[in-house]
């Protein structure tokens, strides 16, 4: 300009901008980590926490580049949420049944919980394989729970009906560890173990490196004894029900 070599990039651009020349034309960007009009002035971005679901700790989802609670608005009215490798599971809360996505109520009806006094418990199995989190919301889905079994009675009971059924293989029941290996526990009830029948040298947690086996299944290896398993496999699994005309019956 005016016969003279000068800097096309003297007040071009803007706060938080940088500019460059090429071929003696000026183009002015915003600096890594900000966003905006150069030439009006360009403003820091948000920090991302994330891109994806992964880069977030297993109880949270990846949302707009933040890790959120997926529980949040989820479930419905007195249900409880858990979370499972960034995927959300609703249950009633104990004394309650009923659809967990939208209300569980304390209303008696066939299939309601909790158990009427003296009621009869029966199990079924579902002949949809699923992972053991899956299994445990189906069941609750059926206005049951995945089985419990708290003594040698009920042990024989869901024996005698994976038997009926007619299929072979694995079944889950609602058993799991809580990863502190010892530590099992019935989580349709929350209650620790105080019968077990289990497989000789179960559990034992075999694959622990690659997949913990952090859940209980009845397997037909042997003779449906329990055996600690992957929690991601896909089995058959058995729900209890009690009945409200079973509840009649012994009233």
């Amino acid at each position: 300009t005016q016969l003279k070599c000068e800097d096309p990039c003297l007040d071009l651009c803007k706060g938080n901008s940088n500019c460059q020349v090429r071929n003696h034309v000026a183009y002015c960007s915003c600096k890594p980590g900000f966003a905006g009009d150069p030439f009006t002035g360009c403003s820091q971005q948000p920090t991302s926490q994330c891109v994806t679901n992964e880069d977030c700790p297993r109880d949270r989802v990846c949302v707009r580049q933040k890790c959120e609670d997926p529980c949040l608005g989820v479930c419905g009215n007195n249900s409880i949420c858990h979370v499972h490798d960034h995927v959300p599971y609703c249950s009633c809360r104990l004394g309650y049944y009923g659809d967990p996505t939208s209300t569980c109520s304390r209303q008696y009806s066939p299939g309601s919980w909790p158990p009427f006094p003296n009621a009869t418990k029966r199990y079924q199995v579902q002949l949809i394989k699923t992972n053991w989190y899956a299994a445990f919301t189906l069941c609750l889905n059926y206005n049951g729970r995945l089985a419990v079994i708290e003594n040698k009675e009920e042990n024989d009971k869901v024996k005698a009906e994976i038997l009926r059924s007619g299929v072979g293989g694995k079944f889950w029941v609602s058993g799991m560890d809580h990863s502190l290996k010892i530590h099992w526990t019935w989580m349709s009830t929350g209650k620790p173990f105080t019968f077990t029948d289990w497989s000789n040298g179960q559990p034992d947690n075999f694959q622990s490196q690659q997949y913990p086996e952090h859940c209980v299944e009845l397997w037909e290896d042997d003779n449906y004894h329990w055996n600690n398993r992957g929690c991601k496999e896909l089995q058959y699994s058995v729900c209890e029900f009690y009945d409200y005309d079973n509840y009649l019956n012994v009233k």
